[in-house]
């Protein structure tokens, strides 16, 4: 959607030039990923995108902002580190699927429509896992986040169609005392 895109990229023209600090949650659960290859959906400047390409995954960063791209680019470039980068309207699911497949697929603080979910098991390697985490309910209820971005509790434990979506629930983890209430999913493709 246009926009989305105006409106993420005048949000990133507008921020100091200092690279993003990791997702909190990711610091200590970055180790439930498979080695190799990571597509970080939603990735604007590079918070998750920088530090797991600092761990030796070589990342590819999707997003809508070419402006937040261009951050994560150059912050990339200053430390040192290869990310790839790809401005994609992330509503658009087949425009993703044309990115590939990830040994790992990881959003942080975005939540995913119901089709981008379902459509996870194709941007996946066999045996490839798919790390979201984002805000839940009590976010809204205690910083006054928007409820429409907010998950509920469980959401996605039981979304509909998760095996026919070739996926299965290894991991859910609510995290209620951090950053005022998040939701962490690990999900992983079923074999072929």
């Amino acid at each position: 959607m246009q926009q989305d895109r105006i409106k993420w990229d005048q949000r990133y023209a507008g921020k100091p030039s200092v690279p993003p600090g990791a997702p909190k949650i990711l610091l200590t659960e970055w180790s439930l990923l498979k080695p190799g290859t990571v597509l970080d959906i939603a990735s604007g400047d590079g918070a998750a995108s920088l530090f797991l390409a600092d761990k030796g995954f070589m990342v590819t960063a999707a997003d809508i902002s070419a402006t937040g791209l261009a951050r994560l680019a150059g912050f990339a470039e200053d430390a040192g580190l290869t990310v790839k980068t790809c401005c994609v309207d992330l509503d658009d699911t087949a425009a993703l699927q044309q990115l590939g497949r990830f040994d790992n697929v990881v959003m942080s603080y975005f939540r995913p429509t119901p089709e981008l979910l379902a459509g996870l098991a194709g941007l996946l390697s066999p045996g490839g896992r798919a790390w979201l985490a984002t805000f839940n309910q009590r976010q809204h209820q205690q910083q006054g986040f928007s409820a429409r971005f907010c998950l509920d509790d469980a959401e996605f434990c039981d979304f509909s169609g998760q095996r026919q979506a070739g996926l299965t629930l290894l991991e859910y983890r609510n995290h209620n005392d951090e950053e005022g209430g998040i939701d962490s999913y690990l999900f992983e493709k079923v074999a072929e």
